[in-house]
């Protein structure tokens, strides 16, 4: 199976790093699908406004419970395994407050 080599810092975009910073300065790390999506500083900043825009209108709970939801429908099992994680960590990856990084959402227009 064909798999697809992960970018390291000085193959991102420098359009992407300030997104990237952010997130890990957030959460400590930044999964494989994020450095993959920064190749395209277009779709890493469409990724995060929608990510910003959610987090004004969905509380984190229903966030991660929709994603386990669409993880499992789509037997995507890459999916299912990171918001698994995601949705058993989230309090202390968030600090414990529920809160997003206001550094992390919003970044569209970055």
């Amino acid at each position: 199976m064909t798999r697809i080599a992960i970018p390291t810092c000085d193959e991102t975009p420098l359009a992407s790093k300030p997104i990237l910073d952010a997130f890990n300065r957030q959460f400590g790390s930044t999964p494989n699908l994020f450095s993959v999506m920064s190749l395209s500083p277009n779709a890493l900043t469409g990724w995060t406004g929608f990510q910003g825009a959610l987090a004004k209108t969905l509380d984190s709970k229903t966030r991660d419970g929709i994603a386990l939801l669409v993880s499992q429908v789509n037997s995507c099992q890459y999916c299912l395994s990171a918001y698994t994680f995601w949705a058993t960590n989230a309090a202390n990856l968030r600090g414990g407050s529920g809160n997003s990084d206001s550094s992390l959402s919003g970044k569209a227009g970055a």
